[in-house]
């Protein structure tokens, strides 16, 4: 099974306010993460679906999800769009200083249209410089290895 968060938890307003419609709310009725079966989530027919991984890198969950037979027919695996929330030492959909950054990289799953030619990667530098001091190339060296998920990120090769 999967997991989706409760109404009232931060993962759906992010989804709101990234301009999203969270379609699990209907079947999140509790006040922790509800799992729901393939059949349900199928039934659901997300046109985006952002894998979550807090123990495991979240793209290959999601390159899972999107293999997974049960959700061929969903419009999010048929367009491509079963996508990995970034993380690097913690997920950004966590109430941590991150979700800023999990915000801006949603807004841009949902509507990539709106944020053409406009990358992330310089919106995450300059987060990581300006709260915590980590500079390009610490960022490249400290960082950059730990990031997975879509990030969207350029990471310097030749390490």
């Amino acid at each position: 099974g999967y997991e989706v968060p409760p109404a009232a938890w931060m993962q759906t307003a992010m989804t709101r306010l990234a301009g999203g419609e969270p379609v699990w709310t209907k079947a999140a009725l509790g006040s922790g993460w509800t799992r729901l079966g393939a059949e349900e989530i199928a039934a659901m027919n997300p046109e985006v679906v952002v894998v979550v991984g807090y123990r495991d890198d979240a793209s290959g969950l999601s390159a899972a999800f999107a293999k997974d037979p049960r959700f061929a027919a969903t419009t999010a695996v048929r367009t491509g769009r079963v996508l990995a929330m970034p993380q690097d030492f913690y997920s950004w959909d966590q109430p941590d200083t991150r979700w800023i950054l999990g915000l801006q990289w949603l807004a841009r799953a949902l509507h990539p249209d709106a944020f053409a030619g406009a990358p992330l990667e310089s919106e995450v530098r300059g987060f990581f410089l300006t709260f915590y001091g980590i500079d390009r190339a610490k960022f490249d060296a400290l960082l950059a290895p730990r990031l997975g998920g879509d990030h969207g990120i350029d990471i310097p090769t030749g390490r």
